[in-house]
Order: C-alpha cells, then structure tokens, then sequence
C-alpha cells in the first residue's frame, strides 16, 4: 500500500497553482503525478505539460491527507491565482465558505446569466394571440398553448374515439361482444354432465369420523 499525498502544481507561464489529494495511487508519489494522475481539473489536465510538480508532504491514511489539503486550499482562498474553485468542510459536503472570490463571483454571474426575450404566439387550440417570456437560447414552441386549460382540452380532443378503436392484443378477443353458438353449447352439456354426476349422490362415513361423497352410478 501506498502513501497518500496532497500536492501542489503551478503554471510555468502564468504562475496560477492547483492544490490536491492523491490516496488512490498504486504507485509512489513522484511516479503517480504526472504519469498516472493529472489532478481532477479538467483546467489542468488538458495542459498538464505547462504545470510543475510538487509534492507538499506525505500521509498515513486518506483522512488526514484530505483534511489538510482543505486547510491549504482555506489558507490560500483569498488568491486570485489559486485554481481551485471549492474546498470542503467534509468527505461528502462541498463548500464555497471563506473569503470571496471575486474573479469567480464574476465567473458565475456570467454563467448563470441567460438573456430572456418576450416571443408571441397563437394557441394551438382557441386562436388566441399571447405573449410570453423565455429564454433567448431555447427553441420556439411549435404547438404553443396560452393556458394549462387550452393544453388539456386539445389533448382530450386528440384522444375522443381512441380507447373505442385502439385494441390491445394481449387483452382485445377476436369475438369479444359476439355470440358464440358453440361455447353456450358446450357449457350447456357440461351443465348436464355435472348435474348427473351429483344428483342422488350421499356421504359415506368412515370410522375414524371422515366423509366422502358416494354417487349411485360408480
């Protein structure tokens, strides 16, 4: 088994450095990083070759590798060349607490900014012009409907007669709702056959109190 370790990788040009946790490593550190393993940033990742190495220190189980790469992510928070974008307060909780980052309040402003537009349209089902507002990057309703009402009654239109003419095959009979001349026949002498079987018939007990039907034809 092998040690894990928190590292640390820098940009030769920019200087901006990445801090992370290894413990899955099958290897030692200086034969992992770089080899193996290329950190979980896809911003490092992709341009691992322009990034230098170091190993900041070595530990003896997952744990405390983890909670001291944390501490050294809070510690250079405040960092505009720290890539790290979270660190977390435990193994399953992410968190963005500490000082504010700037540059990435401006990141996500912008990612979570999409520009709306006001769209007209005519309802599918009563004709009517209604404007709404979406989002400039979705596509325009093809059947648009100016109300939740508008939605249903077209849809129960679109349904009226097929529950009458749509047959399932698992459950549908080719003569379902016909007469069968030959099932009432049949049902007919099986009616008889029974009725002769268990006329006359009488119980016949047995000594230890037991009983069974005794039919005068057998």
């Amino acid at each position: 088994m092998f040690l894990p370790y928190v590292y640390i990788v820098r940009n030769r040009n920019t200087r901006k450095f990445y801090i992370g946790m290894r413990s899955a490593n099958k290897v030692v550190a200086e034969q992992d990083l770089g080899f193996h393993y290329f950190t979980s940033s896809k911003q490092v990742k992709n341009n691992f070759s322009e990034y230098e190495i170091e190993i900041v220190a070595y530990f003896a189980d997952q744990i405390s590798a983890f909670a001291f790469e944390n501490e050294l992510i809070k510690e250079h928070w405040g960092n505009p060349l720290l890539l790290n974008r979270h660190y977390q307060k435990s193994m399953t909780k992410f968190s963005m607490a500490g000082s504010k980052r700037e540059d990435l309040a401006e990141y996500n402003r912008k990612a979570k900014s999409k520009p709306k537009e006001e769209r007209t349209y005519r309802c599918t089902f009563c004709s009517v012009m209604f404007s709404k507002i979406e989002f400039q990057h979705h596509p325009l309703k093809d059947k648009p409907f100016c109300s939740q009402s508008c939605s249903v009654k077209q849809t129960t239109k679109n349904n009226i007669g097929k529950r009458f003419t749509q047959k399932n095959p698992r459950t549908s009979s080719w003569n379902k709702g016909l007469c069968n001349p030959q099932a009432a026949i049949n049902g007919k002498k099986g009616s008889v056959k029974l009725s002769q079987t268990a006329t006359g018939r009488k119980r016949k007990y047995l000594p230890d109190g037991a009983w069974s039907w005794e039919y005068p034809n057998k």
